[in-house]
């Protein structure tokens, strides 16, 4: 995997401290970047070049009795500067022209000796990948220079690049265009073997901070083994403060856009509750309806037979008292017609 093949130091001088920054940086460019954003505009232009016959040339314009008045000129160098800055921006690097992320400090030891040849590299192939180490940081600090990150310093010592003909520019892209199709040749490494050597190294070496290399973890002495725990403690608090902003941000995100149901919810829960309550009140009430109507159903025969044997000394006590009454009624018939009695 070459790990410790450049001496232990990479183009990127980073550690936990430093890719916070960077992590930083980056939302911040990103904010830039949507700032710069042009507005949209609604201008159309009607190129007629291709709508003209083969074979026919388009009649040039006779500019020898034409007098420029102030807006064509103000187009005309409007073209020229776009076109300047056109081929200013083909000449530029790839990660400046896609706004790529770029390193905050970049290390200068990068690329100058020192480094383990890995097995199987002669010299020459281990000079070329010096120079191109060499090139690659002359780069990095050129870009540095010439486009300053938002509130980093330009790096000591940067110089920027002379400016390179786009003759030269077309010949290096067409040999990188062959080197790339040359490599998609190649069949891609196995990866079950390079899953294989991941375990390894995750198993057999760790990462020293101290000399920036992976060295076997049977040779580390005891500080160095506290060294690599504390680094690896600090990287992975800075993924889990990281990843503790990005969730607050998206929790203070999602509340924004829930904020209104979530209040809405609030006052269909506590109207529920109170329906709830509404309904246990009703559901008492009813059971103490159904176990009255009970007493009444046990009560109505017992209130029946009191009833009727009530209707019975009645009905009893009235004939008594009807018969009574006939008799005196008799009675006083038979005074009224008996005849009356003769004076003497």
């Amino acid at each position: 995997l070459a790990l410790n093949s450049e001496g232990g130091g990479g183009v990127l001088d980073e550690n936990a401290q430093m890719q916070r920054a960077k992590e930083a940086l980056l939302k911040q460019q990103l904010k830039h970047s949507l700032k710069a954003l042009p507005a949209p505009k609604n201008e159309y232009e009607i190129n007629f070049a291709g709508a003209l016959p083969e074979g026919k040339v388009e009649e040039k314009e006779d500019t020898a009795h034409y007098e420029e008045d102030a807006e064509d000129a103000a187009r005309r160098i409007a073209r020229e500067q776009k076109a300047r800055e056109d081929a200013d921006k083909r000449r530029q690097s790839q990660v400046i022209q896609r706004a790529l992320p770029r390193p905050l400090q970049v290390n200068t030891a990068y690329g100058k000796g020192g480094e383990v040849p890995a097995k199987g590299k002669g010299a020459l192939e281990v000079e070329a990948a010096r120079l191109v180490q060499q090139e690659l940081v002359a780069m990095l600090q050129a870009d540095a220079l010439t486009h300053k990150l938002p509130g980093v310093d330009a790096p000591a010592g940067a110089k920027a690049l002379p400016v390179v003909g786009d003759s030269f520019m077309d010949q290096a892209r067409s040999l990188i265009a062959q080197e790339l199709k040359s490599l998609h040749q190649i069949a891609p490494p196995n990866v079950a073997k390079v899953t294989d050597a991941v375990a390894a190294v995750h198993s057999s070496l760790t990462y020293v901070p101290a000399s920036r290399q992976y060295l076997p973890k049977a040779s580390l002495s005891p500080e160095q083994i506290i060294s690599s725990l504390k680094y690896e403690h600090e990287v992975g608090m800075a993924h889990a403060s990281r990843e503790a902003k990005k969730v607050g941000k998206l929790e203070a995100k999602v509340a924004k856009f829930t904020a209104g149901y979530q209040k809405r919810s609030e006052v269909l829960v506590k109207e529920g509750e109170q329906l709830l309550e509404k309904v246990q009140e009703q559901n008492v009430a009813l059971a103490t309806y159904q176990l009255l109507l009970q007493y009444e159903l046990d009560a109505i025969p017992k209130r029946l037979d009191a009833l009727t044997s009530l209707v019975d000394a009645e009905k009893k006590r009235e004939g008594e008292l009807q018969a009574r009454y006939q008799a005196l009624m008799s009675a006083r018939q038979a005074k009224s017609n008996a005849p009356a009695p003769k004076v003497m």
